[in-house]
């Protein structure tokens, strides 16, 4: 797995149309991770979520695999679709 800007990620407005939040950075421990353009504040907080996110698939992932052989048929579809979400 690829490494990541460890959390906390924020998301801060820095441009607005119509006096509405419409660009945002995501900013965390070392600066500025990247931005984005959205009319929509929830996008902007789903990406600065990206870090809190990986930690929850990767216990929901240890789980899974803890169960594996109790998911039959499907366990092991969820585990490979978990894992390469991850990836």
């Amino acid at each position: 797995m690829s490494n990541h800007t460890p959390d906390p990620w924020t998301a801060i407005v820095t441009g607005t149309i119509n006096d509405a939040p419409a660009q945002w950075n995501i900013v965390g421990a070392g600066g500025v991770i990247g931005d984005i353009q959205s009319v929509n504040a929830a996008d902007a907080a789903l990406v600065a979520a990206a870090p809190e996110l990986l930690a929850a698939l990767q216990a929901a992932l240890s789980h899974l695999e803890a169960y594996d052989a109790r998911l039959e048929p499907h366990g092991k579809t969820i585990i490979g679709t978990v894992k390469q979400a991850r990836a």
